[in-house]
Order: structure tokens, then sequence, then C-alpha cells
């Protein structure tokens, strides 16, 4: 009957734990406007919000200089190159919000040639791994392997876009890459590395204001309260099954005897 009972309360965490990792793994889009009022910033709490253009949270940004900037996150520290090439990092979303830079405030580095570029973070070879992808003037695209070779301008391979991809906002979710191209604001997916480096995409939707924007995505993490009320919930559940079965055994008992 132990047996029993610790494999139902093992089922319950396990069942708890998976709504979790599902309510985590929410994108969330982040846009910096470089039109209208530049450097406003917009978040969009899934990528359906996103192509529909439903803002979940938006706000002035806290410094004017965003517009025009390019970003990328890895994990939960969001990068930022501006229009000198400086390098920025911010270590949460919230930091990024309130313009509270990393590393004491000072720029990582300066690469002069990242200016006006776009990147996007992006598994390519399908091994697990993040690489960083730099979208420039002229249209190349360079891969960099680490931040540390972002940081040392250090790219394991480069090539020129099929399309014209410079100028368009970036960014990527679930294996898909987002790109708001065409001076449009269309949104146009790829399915995959391949798909991307040869201009076979899809148009999903068009928004107008996305045109030459900023873009970048990070993983919801839920609030303390939600996890805890998982874990509450778990709870309940495992007694209420356990008193369940002890139930149905007594009863079982009972028609023995």
């Amino acid at each position: 009957m132990k047996a029993i009972f610790w494999l139902s309360g093992a089922c319950v965490l396990v069942l708890a734990l998976q709504v979790a990792s599902v309510h985590a793994a929410t994108t969330q889009v982040y846009r910096v406007t470089n039109s209208g009022t530049p450097g406003d910033i917009f978040r969009y709490d899934g990528v359906d919000d996103f192509v529909s253009n439903t803002p979940a949270y938006s706000q002035s940004s806290p410094n004017s200089s965003y517009q025009n900037d390019g970003w990328f996150q890895i994990n939960d520290v969001i990068y930022r190159t501006t229009g000198d090439g400086s390098i920025f990092q911010y270590d949460s979303a919230d930091d990024f919000l309130t313009d509270t830079k990393g590393n004491g405030g000072a720029a990582l580095a300066t690469v002069s040639s990242y200016a006006d570029d776009e990147w996007f973070v992006y598994d390519t070879n399908g091994t697990g791994g993040d690489q960083i992808i730099r979208v420039s003037n002229g249209n190349t695209v360079s891969v960099y392997d680490s931040v540390s070779a972002f940081i040392a301008d250090s790219s394991s391979s480069s090539f020129t876009a099929p399309g014209p991809y410079d100028d368009d906002g970036y960014f990527a979710a679930d294996g898909t890459i987002y790109r708001m191209g065409n001076g449009a604001g269309d949104i146009i997916t790829y399915a995959s590395w391949s798909d991307f480096t040869s201009n076979n995409g899809t148009t999903i939707g068009t928004v107008s204001g996305y045109a030459n924007d900023g873009f970048f995505a990070m993983q919801a993490v839920p609030e303390p309260t939600t996890f805890s009320l998982l874990v509450l919930g778990g709870v309940a559940l495992l007694c209420r099954k356990r008193k369940e079965i002890a139930r149905s055994l007594a009863r079982r008992v009972g028609h023995r005897e």
C-alpha cells in the first residue's frame, strides 16, 4: 500500500512540475521602437499576441538612445549594441526596462562595425548550443559561437544573405526565426536555419509599425506565488488520491471478511 501511495505521489508531483514547465515556457517578445516615439518599449506575452500586435505591457523608454540599437538575449541576460558599436549588458528584463546596465554600467567592449546591426540567438546546428547571429549592413550574416566570441568579434562563419535582410528586425522562439522585413513590417517566419540561409520563409502577417524596430525574446519565469499554488495543488491532489486509495482498500478488506 505504501508503494501505491508513493507512486501516486510521484505522479502528482511530476504533473505539477510539467504544468510549471509549460507555464514557464511562455515566450515574451520585447520590441524597442525606432519610429513613432523612438525608444518606446512594448512586451508581448506570446508570439500570437506579437503577430496580432496586442501588447501586454508598454512604457516610454527610460533611455531614448535605445532607438536603432541591436538586441539579443542569452538565458536571462540581455545584450545591446549601440550606434557606435558599444556593447552593454543587462542582467534581467527589469534591468533592461530601467536601463540598469550590468558590469557597473561600463561597456563590455566597443566594436565599431557592430553599429546599426541586428541580432538574434539560434541553434544553427541542432546540437542544443545557442549561436549569436548578426545581420549587418551589406546583407552579411555572421555566426558567433559564444558571448566571448561575440565580444571579441570572432565569428565562426559568415555568408551573404540571399534576400534584403539588412535593416530588418529579428528574434527566434521555439525553433522558429521571426523577421520583420521588407520595410513594411511583414512578419516572415523560417522553420529552420537552412530555410533562413536560403530565404525560404513564410509571411504570416504585416504590422506596419514593426518596420525597422528592434526585437528580442525571453522565456517568462512563473511568479513565486504561481509556483507555490502549483505545489499546493499537487499536495492537495496527493492527499485526495491517498484517501481514495485507502477507502478502496478498506472496502476490499471488508468484503473479504
